[in-house]
């Protein structure tokens, strides 16, 4: 039985559902890398199907959209070229 975007997404950390800049502050480097590779995990454990849902519909922040786009560079959607969740912000973005 499969897990639930939303059930992988709360294993990223007990207390520590989601990953920010704002979050990580202060913490030593052992304590982030602990952290960023527990939310590999989870990626690790979604499709990518999942992770590209997840991206677009709310359930990463802008941090673990990063990690997500250096984890599987091969499955981040590109809009002229630029990635999707910064392409949607741009003004002079050319739609053909």
């Amino acid at each position: 039985m499969t897990q639930t975007l939303d059930s992988l997404i709360g294993e990223v950390e007990a207390g520590e559902q989601h990953l920010t800049y704002e979050g990580l502050k202060g913490r030593d480097t052992h304590e982030t890398e602990r952290l960023v590779d527990s939310f590999a995990s989870v990626l690790r454990r979604m499709t990518p199907a999942e992770r590209i849902s997840a991206s677009r519909h709310g359930g990463f922040t802008r941090w673990e959209r990063w990690v997500w786009a250096a984890r599987y560079p091969e499955e981040v959607p590109l809009v002229n070229g630029e990635v999707e969740w910064i392409a949607c912000n741009m003004a002079d973005l050319d739609p053909d």
